[in-house]
């Protein structure tokens, strides 16, 4: 529980997507000397944690938004669990359309 981080990923249009990552620390104790001199190397440590995931899962990413340009007849599978995923695609796919 020391810290989080939350990811946007956005897509502009048919070719494009803006991801934003916001990374996020609890509140320390700003009396403890050690705390404020870890603080710097344990925040760049979240960060370049957090950029390396986002570099391993990119090609996913980057995957699953070419596969939405792809042959609009071909229709998924989901269960009918999934029903909000299924909600969501659709979303996606109207938005795509617009831009």
């Amino acid at each position: 529980g020391t810290s989080f981080s939350f990811q946007e990923i956005r897509p502009l249009n048919p070719h494009q997507t803006l991801f934003i990552s916001h990374v996020f620390l609890t509140k320390h104790d700003a009396t403890n000397p050690v705390a404020d001199a870890v603080l710097p190397t344990f925040s760049k440590g979240v960060t370049d944690f957090n950029r390396q995931v986002f570099d391993e899962d990119l090609f996913i990413c980057e995957s699953v938004h070419r596969g939405c340009r792809q042959d609009g007849e071909r229709v998924g599978f989901l269960s009918s669990l999934e029903k909000r995923v299924h909600s969501f695609q659709e979303s996606y796919l109207d938005f795509l359309n617009k831009g």
